[in-house]
């Protein structure tokens, strides 16, 4: 209540202005130093914000680089939603990031309620599409195209991770998956990763765990795509055995996984999602989704004043539950390896 009132306050003193007044500037590096907004919490929705309206976006590359293209493994990088990028932490020094998430993902719910947007990427990002959007009716769009994201050369790039919803420049994606689904040492077992606070890691499941709750043990897995709420996931794995990669599973952390439904479609093996996007204008090369998150807000929304959204976006909270319930974001902060705070 504190909090919510604190909010209230810093609004009321502050003027409003018009949409986009406090975007980044040019396509050629990060925003100078201001992030864009508005600075929500997301909520479920149907309204489907900007990428430049959206704070703290990071993703990596297939291969990892960094924001001056050079070859990094385990590199994510921050971008401003108007092809300015910047380097956010390197999670690994020796492997290729494939997954990113937040343990409590914003909108992780919404999505199993078929309440929000849900985002996606495919490996090879065919045509530089690299991000679309499916909204709770099935209608697709393409919410970010690769100079959306990074402007300056390789234009042709594969997105291949992908988190939002954080802090503005704080790399706060603390659960991770590494290519081939191992631990930094390149040999352990390692499907979904967690980082901690000093930046050692922990496995939080291995490839058994996954491969056994999609029914599979038999199958050497590697983990893709990747949405956290706690314990549970909702993840697609690459192609491998009878699996064509455009599946979506959730799966509580116990018991079988079961597959997602959203936007009128079971996304399972049967349903071909290369037909689904050509019935709508859309031609993917490929059904494996490499990158997975979801975009909402309850608009129409203000963006506030330039010095004041700065200084707000440093505090806000990464993530709320569904119920719209502020956590303890001090703590997750400072938690975080690479915090501006």
């Amino acid at each position: 209540m504190k909090f919510k009132l604190a909010i209230s306050a810093l609004v009321s003193s502050i003027a409003l202005v018009p949409g986009g007044a406090a975007l980044a500037s040019g396509n050629t590096s990060y925003g100078v130093p201001t992030p864009p907004g508005p600075f929500v919490v997301p909520s479920p929705g149907l309204e489907l914000p900007q990428p430049r309206n959206v704070p703290g976006k990071e993703f990596s590359t297939q291969v990892d680089l960094d924001t001056n293209a050079t070859p990094k493994p385990g590199q994510s990088l921050f971008w401003d939603g108007l092809g300015g990028t910047a380097n956010a932490i390197q999670y690994v020094a020796n492997l290729q990031l494939d997954a990113l998430a937040n343990e409590f993902d914003a909108l992780f719910d919404a999505v199993r309620q078929n309440a929000t947007n849900l985002l996606l990427s495919f490996q090879g990002d065919f045509g530089e599409r690299s991000i679309y959007a499916i909204d709770p009716t099935g209608n697709i769009s393409v919410w970010a195209t690769n100079d959306t994201i990074k402007s300056l050369p390789p234009s042709a790039f594969d997105l291949d991770a992908l988190e939002i919803w954080g802090p503005d420049q704080v790399a706060d994606g603390n659960i991770f998956s590494l290519e081939a689904d191992v631990l930094p040492d390149g040999l352990s077992s390692a499907s979904v990763i967690k980082r901690m606070g000093d930046g050692s890691v922990q496995v939080k499941y291995d490839r058994l765990a996954i491969a056994t709750a999609i029914g599979a043990p038999g199958l050497v897995i590697d983990l893709d795509a990747l949405m956290v709420n706690g314990d549970s996931l909702l993840f697609s794995i690459r192609p491998i055995g009878a699996f064509d990669g455009g599946e979506i599973w959730h799966w509580s952390g116990s018991g079988p996984a079961s597959f997602l439904s959203f936007g009128g479609k079971t996304w399972n093996t049967e349903f071909n999602l290369q037909t689904y996007f050509a019935g709508q204008g859309f031609a993917i090369n490929t059904e494996n989704i490499d990158a997975m998150e979801a975009a909402s807000v309850p608009g129409p929304l203000p963006v506030l004043a330039v010095s004041a959204a700065f200084g707000w976006s440093r505090r806000l909270r990464k993530r709320s539950r569904q119920t719209g319930e502020l956590a303890k974001y001090g703590k997750r902060l400072s938690e975080l390896p690479g915090s501006l705070a």
